[in-house]
């Protein structure tokens, strides 16, 4: 459940969180052609191992995270001097009173084991298959190629379990896509 709390968070990310274009470097990876695309490229395009992109909130997070399992433990000073975001300084503090708490408190274990998946997060497509998680846990399912376009297309990826969905898919190269579900502007950014 943990895992499928982490990407549907993930999938979470903002539009105008992502980077501008010129934030990565588009010369030595071009999209992919409507040619490549059109010869079932699609998904010959999608196949393989993805990483999850996390947004500004979640990079957030997760440095809040690292800092809060710092040894020694981090001190309110030291907390404060990382001018973390709201959420995430909430969610340092309250991992770092817990280990000055009790070290083994069942909260700890959980923040910890968050922290792993946040940092392993993949999606993997294989012939009409898909699987989202990590080595610790994973969600799985089928897509269908919709159509095609100029720098991508739609899909259908249904889970085994919940209902199908359809995303947009737009190449910015060939090692960064984008996956926008239907009746939203969050996109998941994936990366080689």
């Amino acid at each position: 459940m943990l895992a499928l709390t982490l990407f549907l968070a993930a999938c979470q990310v903002q539009t105008d969180a992502l980077p501008a274009p010129s934030a990565f470097d588009v010369t030595e990876q071009a999209p992919p052609t409507p040619e490549d695309l059109e010869k079932g490229g699609l998904r010959k395009q999608l196949n393989g191992e993805w990483t999850l992109e996390l947004d500004a909130d979640l990079t957030a997070q997760l440095a809040a995270l690292e800092l809060a399992f710092r040894d020694p433990i981090p001190t309110d000073e030291e907390l404060a001097a990382q001018d973390l975001p709201a959420r995430a300084a909430s969610t340092a503090t309250l991992v770092v009173r817990a280990r000055r708490a009790n070290p083994d408190a069942e909260l700890l274990a959980t923040y910890r084991s968050l922290l792993g998946q946040m940092k392993t997060q993949k999606v993997v497509f294989e012939g009409d298959s898909l699987r989202f998680g990590n080595a610790e846990s994973s969600l799985q399912g089928t897509y269908e190629v919709l159509e095609t376009n100029e720098n991508g297309g739609r899909i259908r990826i249904t889970p085994s379990e919940g209902r199908a969905r359809d995303h947009l898919v737009v190449f910015e190269h060939t090692d960064r896509v984008s996956l926008t579900p239907d009746g939203t502007d969050r996109a998941m950014v994936l990366t080689r």
